[in-house]
């Protein structure tokens, strides 16, 4: 991370780490604590990465107090990039050391290794993706800190990472079209998208990735878009992402500053007060401020339509949203003037938050990279990780501001979190690898599932092309008896291959076992072979070529899976092992199909050679 782009000064600002950043702690905890039931030790060495204003440390503190969890020694330490201080974490951290050990040590994210004396059980962070790809050199620091939590985590421990979900899409990059209709919208468009695409670190520098916005029918550039017209927008789909992201942040942030006349409990009890809460539909409850450059009639129409409440107000979700718009656009043009408390508080929350990147991985490119860059990293022992559960993985959505957010956007993106709970497995672990498949395939593109694979410890072989020649004898039909003979040509390689009748003894759910005759003979002797099978009366049934890839897994040495692409009849996978017990065979095969997926697919029962011959008409 660089110090030089990040902003320290308003990171640490009392009103922002203390306040805006110290919410949520039952959701920021929720997979740590999930995570240290699951590590086997009594005395688990805990990691919170970035801990804000301590609202995670104070909720483990509260829950490590309860019953159930008393007689585990948690050491926590707690990491905080340089110069961040906060009041309420120090606080949080005192009261945590009267339920276990707790640690302060300050640096980056990337420098894990030289902060950390010895493994971590559990690394936690929340929302920390983001902030290393926006002050640590994009890309090249996130897969750089990926690439260092398996190297400060022990073999069997857990990563627990909270953040903001992106969207459901094959990329960011995909194109899609927004319409912005709301006055406080457009006025937010023009005043922040020209200053994050310019001056951000975000992705979104590709050929194709230009944002074209028209009105009117004609293409007007961001900066010049004029507030009281509608705007129809094309741009990929992160960008949006991000206007919706940063629209929802400066509104909180306004309301907690009070510029905006009023102040609504966000947290607390009194935050969760739900008219419907499924639906997302409130009452807010909220407080006034003494604002100068707001208009009385804004602030008696408020209350006019809300009631008293003790010392306070209350009034509709819906209703508070609408004033809300009406005094931000009324704010934004301020701030736009650089007029006052509007122009300081603008630049105080830009300067913050206006060059970050929040939604940079969908939750399929995500888990991909976790565990590709993960057994990339250099340590003794490989490692990948990946969530081993379908409860591994949750995403939390937002209901009060996608209602909102439906009620104002024609096209709104789905406002959530999303948590996932990553187990550090050895690459010797074979079953739960195969476990940590069976749930990424739940997620994950089939492009990066081949990726995961490969970095998980299967081997693809250099690709080669086959040709087999099948022959019967004249007396016995080899398609009825399931028997084997044929010339198998291989490059340089040539070989005659002789495999028995198929009985109840060797077929067993889909699975063949059979004793092979091979006689491998010398280069360039594929004509030869053929001609001797001919002489001696055998009977030419078909020719089958193929395109064969095959791989193999360093902790399964005696198996190896292959994906022929066949001509004339498609593409197959299959799983052979070499063993001398059946059964174990078997077993050992049902594992790594199940394992990658492959006991999902259709069974085919018939040869290549059978398959062939149907798919030219030889045989019914």
């Amino acid at each position: 991370m660089s110090p030089s782009t990040f902003a320290t000064a308003v990171k640490s600002a009392p009103g922002y780490l203390d306040v805006a950043a110290n919410t949520h702690g039952e959701e920021k905890a929720l997979l740590a604590l999930r995570a240290l039931d699951r590590v086997g030790t009594d005395s688990p060495r805990l990691v919170e990465v970035g801990p804000g204003g301590g609202a995670a440390v104070a909720f483990l503190a509260s829950r490590l107090a309860e019953g159930g969890r008393q007689e585990k020694d948690v050491h926590l330490t707690v990491v905080e990039a340089p110069g961040v201080v906060s009041d309420a974490l120090a606080s949080a951290i005192a009261a945590f050391r009267r339920v276990g050990t707790c640690d302060l040590v300050t640096g980056f994210a990337q420098d894990l290794p030289r902060l950390l004396s010895e493994p971590a059980d559990v690394v936690a962070a929340s929302a920390l993706m983001h902030e290393v790809y926006s002050y640590g050199d994009g890309y090249s620091g996130l897969h750089g800190l990926i690439r260092t939590i398996p190297t400060v985590l022990r073999p069997g421990g857990m990563f627990a990472y909270r953040d903001v979900y992106a969207v459901k899409a094959p990329s960011l990059h995909d194109r899609v079209v927004q319409t912005y209709s709301a006055l406080s919208w457009v006025r937010f468009l023009r005043m922040f998208l020209p200053q994050y695409l310019r001056e951000g670190t975000h992705p979104y520098h590709r050929s194709a990735d230009v944002v074209v916005a028209r009105q009117d029918s004609r293409i007007v550039p961001p900066w010049e878009l004029n507030d009281t017209t509608s705007v129809l927008a094309s741009a990929p789909v992160g960008v949006f992402r991000e206007i919706q992201r940063h629209y929802l942040t400066l509104r909180d942030h306004l309301w907690r500053s009070g510029v905006l006349g009023f102040v609504p409990y966000l947290d607390g009890p009194l935050a969760p007060d739900w008219i419907d809460a499924r639906r997302g539909h409130k009452r807010v409850h909220f407080t006034l401020t003494d604002t100068a450059w707001l208009p009385t009639s804004r602030k008696t129409m408020l209350l006019a339509l809300s009631e008293r409440y003790t010392d306070h107000y209350t009034v509709d979700g819906d209703i508070f949203d609408e004033c809300t718009d009406i005094a931000l656009s009324a704010f934004l043009e301020l701030a736009d003037r650089g007029d006052g408390a509007c122009a300081d508080v603008w630049k105080n929350w830009i300067t913050r938050e206006g060059r970050e990147t929040y939604a940079y991985l969908t939750l399929d490119a995500l888990l991909a990279a976790f565990a590709v860059g993960s057994a990339e990293a250099r340590q003794d022992e490989r490692t990948v990780l990946m969530p081993v559960t379908a409860a591994d993985v949750i995403r939390r959505d937002r209901a009060y501001y996608n209602r909102y957010l439906q009620r104002n956007l024609a096209n709104p993106l789905r406002d959530a979190k999303q948590l996932v709970l990553f187990a550090n497995i050895p690459v010797g672990d074979s079953r739960s690898l195969e476990d940590g498949m069976h749930c990424l395939r739940q997620w994950c593109s089939r492009a990066n599932l081949a990726r995961v694979y490969a970095a998980a410890g299967w081997r693809a072989a250099e690709p080669v092309t086959e040709t087999d020649t099948y022959y019967s004898r004249p007396d016995v039909d080899y398609l009825v008896t399931v028997e084997c003979l044929r010339v198998r040509s291989r490059g340089d390689a040539t070989e005659i291959t002789y495999k028995p009748p198929s009985t109840g003894r060797n077929s067993v759910d889909g699975m063949v076992a059979k004793e092979e005759t091979n006689v491998a003979l010398a280069g360039g002797q594929a004509d030869v072979a053929n001609r001797l099978l001919e002489c001696v009366g055998m009977r030419l049934l078909a020719r089958v070529a193929k395109r064969r890839t095959a791989y193999r897994h360093t902790g399964h040495p005696d198996a190896v899976v292959t994906i022929d692409t066949v001509a004339g009849a498609g593409t197959f996978a299959e799983t052979e092992v070499i063993a001398a017990e059946p059964d174990a065979a078997a077993a050992l095969v049902a594992r790594i199909e199940q394992g990658l997926g492959l006991l999902e697919c259709p069974t085919v029962d018939l040869p290549y050679r059978d398959l062939v011959l149907r798919a030219a008409g030889a045989v019914g």
